[in-house]
């Protein structure tokens, strides 16, 4: 296998497969091929660095996926402490009151539960792409091109042709290729070119990602350790404080802005003041705007091209759902693949990943949206919420055990993680057993109606 960024020209002018994208699901999707004996070619237009993780979080579903392909134990050894406990906490402001906290055990801790033999697992993506990469990279078949563009592609009944660009060289390469997989993100190039639309909600609310390092973050407030910090002030449920690397005094703090915040001139001490119950000094690191939407592509492939991730589905990140629903298009799509490819799956096999994932994902970025959206009935009555008074006490007495309830269910997805059924599939035959929506597992019950709903519609 090959990991460079050197000139296409010393890759074959054909490959089976050709992914378009280097993030955790083209790579995802490159190991799948390449731990089932399919060779295939992975362009990136980066470098594949990640300095600003999107995801945190490896949930029981993709840890299975992990444990098939060998690196269950590397992402359980990934460098956040397994020793720094897991609370989900909901206060005023970080060191001031508390609302709430769910204690959750730190890593060494934590045990498989009943319905899989493995667990969520912590590992945010600066982490967990390398390790995706560095396996992928180990298998016979697997070549990765990073600094390499796509230009323009054409398809015919026979194949695709697609042209690429080495952006540090300025190269230009010709590849065909069986088939064309588009992982390149929100903003895809290819599924536009392919003229394929969103249905859903295309703005949910602009947003923003503050990174800061303090190693001693906690200890100067005065509180005890966590992981997530929802908060709540009289403005409502605002913003949420989450540790990315304790070790190294990695937070990132998410708000919502108003869609004319001027990006370039944002006060970020202010915002920190907000979230903080009293001044803290830190290293500020990086500052993110970007677009919260809860959106599905009209399908999933046209001919001989198809589409995973991001690049067909965009989920708040409420519920950590993203990332692991791209994962499991990447195998859905990738065991497909490799069947067509070697002869036993079939001529309409390939038609079942839109019939399978599609339904798949809209109910996850329903599930996303209904929990990101339920945030807005806290937005009135907390005038004194942060307030020491006899008021202040009523307040939080009142609606604490609401936004404490509210934050809970966005960790319990353990239904939508594994629970999925591919009722519409052509190649699936129902065993007859009933569909477990409302039973204990999916522990949201409202959400999970008011998504059912909305898919109904």
């Amino acid at each position: 296998s090959d990991v460079c960024s050197s000139d296409l020209f010393n890759a074959p002018s054909h490959t089976p497969i050709l992914i378009v994208g280097g993030g955790p699901v083209g790579l995802a999707l490159a190991l799948e091929l390449g731990w089932r004996g399919v060779y295939c070619l992975l362009i990136e237009q980066g470098s594949g660095d990640i300095d600003a993780p999107k995801m945190n979080e490896v949930n029981t579903r993709s840890m299975e996926f992990c444990r098939r392909w060998g690196i269950a134990d590397a992402v359980q050894a990934c460098p956040f402490p397994a020793d720094y406990p897991m609370d989900v906490v909901a206060a005023t402001r970080v060191g001031s009151h508390e609302l709430g906290r769910v204690p959750r055990p730190a890593r060494r801790l934590q045990q498989p539960g009943p319905h899989s033999p493995e667990h969520l697992q912590v590992c945010p993506q600066h982490w967990f792409d390398p390790i995706l990469r560095a396996r992928a990279a180990s298998l016979p078949g697997v070549q990765l091109r990073y600094h390499h563009r796509l230009e323009h592609f054409s398809q015919s009944t026979h194949g695709v042709t697609a042209s690429i660009t080495d952006v540090q060289s300025g190269s230009r390469h010709e590849i065909s290729a069986d088939y064309l997989v588009g992982c390149d993100g929100a903003g895809s190039a290819i599924r536009k070119s392919l003229g394929i639309g969103w249905i859903g909600k295309p703005a949910l609310s602009n947003s923003m990602h503050l990174f800061v390092r303090c190693a001693d973050l906690l200890q100067q407030l005065g509180v005890a350790p966590g992981t997530f910090f929802a908060l709540t002030d009289a403005g409502g449920l605002w913003a949420n404080l989450r540790v990315i690397d304790p070790a190294a005094g990695l937070w990132r703090l998410l708000f919502d802005v108003p869609a004319d915040f001027d990006v370039d001139n944002i006060d970020r001490e202010a915002w920190l003041r907000r979230a903080l119950a009293k001044p803290v000094a830190v290293q500020w690191t990086r500052v993110s705007h970007w677009s919260r939407r809860g959106v599905v592509a009209e399908r999933f492939a046209q001919g001989r091209v198809f589409l995973a991730g991001d690049a067909v589905h965009q989920v708040s990140p409420t519920g950590a759902l993203g990332m692991n629903t791209g994962l499991a298009d990447a195998v859905d799509l990738g065991w497909k693949l490799a069947a067509t490819l070697q002869g036993w799956g079939g001529a309409q096999l390939l038609d079942s990943y839109d019939s399978e994932r599609r339904p798949a994902c809209t109910r996850n970025m329903l599930m996303a949206t209904a929990y990101y959206e339920g945030q807005a009935q806290f937005n009135t009555g907390l005038t004194h919420i942060d307030a020491d008074s006899a008021e202040g006490e009523r307040t939080r007495a009142s609606i604490g055990p609401q936004v404490m309830a509210h934050v809970s269910r966005v960790f319990q997805t353990l239904g939508l993680q594994i629970g999925i059924r591919y009722e519409d599939s052509p190649i699936c035959i129902s065993d007859g057993t009933p569909d477990r929506k409302s039973t204990r597992l999916n522990s949201s019950h409202g959400y999970i109606s008011y998504a059912v709903f909305c898919l109904k519609k």
